[in-house]
């Protein structure tokens, strides 16, 4: 029956800021019944091939930034290119992002998720708040064919005007709905935090060979190759973390919450720069390479916190805080304004380095990422599912 199953995902879900998990299951409307069942329903090929869909962008940001990191110290000893170049040569690789998301979000809450996506089938929700009922219905039903019984007696009163004013309908508003009174914190909350967060992860991510070098992890034996290919080692082995870190991120934020754990990652992402910058100071001492362990404590310690934190959850509080006809559009905005901080990260970086040195590069990543973690405390209240 409809109603025991819903019962039985009411009582199960944990962990999670809800409040329809506190309603009694009367005053549970219809459209809040079909997403109980559907959060309920276990991974299905459809959707599994979706989530494949949806990281093979990812995938290909992260091999990018890993590549240019590695070949960039070559193209500064063969071009002899100045240090504002190089920084416009990063910053090539992430601006399109901006624009694609900041356009990309609002178009997806206007002509659903399968135009962009190029694939089966939409979002029943997106179906749902646009007042396309039946539609809804057979993507439900194509995601979870066990509950078809119920998805039907669910959306059996369609034409019923207490199951349309049960579900948000509302046309796809503008991107300036995000800074009304309702929404302004919530926007700073899904914004600055990842603003701030990528202009750590981007510029460390793409210039890890080139602190490497600067710190002189791979000594001075050797031509620029040579030297290349063990800093580029040194940062293979640096970002298994970032492996790790999303492996124990899943993990966790069940547990702990997004709140929570994004500011335990950006502590750690905190600790992990000045680990650095302790290391960076003991680089010029007689000990030697005493520094090195440190050095790789302090990349792993902030490769593994960002991504068990920061990285994971900046992603998906938009989704749980917008509601449905929003969620793309705060999306989109999010991660285009996030981009442009990994863009102005890239950018500086070079700058910085070349006028003030590698620890001038580790108190920024420092100080933006108190800064993600003030902000994420301040802000953090805020998150409470739409």
């Amino acid at each position: 029956m409809p109603g025991g199953n819903i019962a039985r995902a009411s009582t199960q879900r944990g962990g999670y800021n809800n409040a329809r998990d506190s309603k009694p299951l009367s005053e549970i409307t219809a459209s809040q019944r079909l997403t109980l069942l559907l959060d309920e329903s276990p991974l299905k090929p459809i959707q599994r091939w979706l989530w494949l869909l949806s990281t093979g962008g990812t995938l290909l940001d992260g091999l990018a930034i890993f590549a240019l990191g590695v070949a960039m110290p070559l193209i500064i000893a063969e071009f002899h290119i100045r240090p504002g170049v190089v920084g416009l040569i990063g910053a090539a690789l992430v601006l399109g992002a901006v624009f694609g998301a900041g356009i990309g979000g609002p178009v997806a809450d206007r002509l659903g998720r399968k135009r962009l996506m190029l694939s089966e089938p939409d979002s029943p929700h997106w179906l749902m708040a646009r007042g396309k009922f039946v539609e809804a219905a057979h993507a439900f039903i194509r995601i979870m064919p066990e509950q078809r019984e119920a998805v039907l007696q669910l959306t059996s009163g369609v034409g019923e005007k207490s199951f349309a004013d049960s579900v948000a309908q509302a046309k796809a508003a503008g991107i300036a709905i995000l800074f009304s009174r309702q929404y302004r914190a919530r926007t700073v909350l899904v914004a600055v935090p990842w603003f701030l967060m990528d202009i750590a992860t981007y510029g460390v991510g793409l210039f890890t060979p080139i602190i490497l070098g600067a710190i002189t992890i791979s000594g001075d034996a050797g031509g620029v190759i040579t030297r290349d290919f063990a800093d580029a080692r040194g940062s293979a082995a640096i970002d298994l973390f970032l492996l790790f870190g999303f492996l124990l991120g899943i993990w966790a934020v069940p547990r702990f919450g997004r709140i929570r754990m994004q500011v335990i990652g950006f502590a750690g992402m905190t600790i992990g720069m000045l680990v650095l910058m302790i290391a960076v100071g003991l680089s010029s001492s007689p000990a030697g390479a005493g520094h090195i362990p440190l050095v790789f404590a302090g990349f792993i310690l902030f490769n593994l916190l960002m991504n068990a934190g920061p990285n994971a959850t900046t992603f998906t509080l938009a989704p749980i805080l917008f509601p449905i006809q929003l969620r793309a559009t705060a999306s989109g905005f999010a991660a285009g304004v996030a981009k442009i901080g990994a863009t102005l990260g890239v950018f500086v970086l070079p700058i910085l380095k070349g006028k003030f040195g590698v620890p001038a590069i580790l108190g920024m990543m420092a100080a933006v990422s108190v800064l993600g973690l003030i902000v994420t405390l301040v802000f953090g209240r805020e998150d409470i599912e739409a």
